[in-house]
């Protein structure tokens, strides 16, 4: 899973950007398969390791299914929805 483009080419996505394609293609992985990918976003890769959108931050998850927290890379759509609704709470 070296980056995104890479990843494309291995499930054989090229060509394919519907749901079902994507499904049928791509398999479920679990948090602990992405962890080395995501520990090394945080440490500063900006390469697009898990996402075509670059990530500037992370979310912790409240940790209530495991025990502890899980850094959850939002991409710059997911923050602008964020935001959105943090805007639309004080209204």
């Amino acid at each position: 899973m070296a980056d995104c483009i890479d990843e494309r080419k291995h499930f054989n996505l090229d060509g394919d950007t519907d749901r079902e394609a994507f499904k049928s293609k791509v398999p479920v992985v679990t948090y602990e398969d992405i962890l080395p990918f995501i520990r090394r976003i945080a440490d500063g890769d900006r390469s697009p390791i898990l996402s075509s959108q670059p990530v500037s931050d992370f979310i912790i998850s409240s940790g209530t299914s495991g025990g502890e927290g899980k850094l959850i890379p939002p991409i710059k759509q997911d923050q602008d929805i964020r935001l959105k609704q943090f805007v639309n709470s004080y209204d």
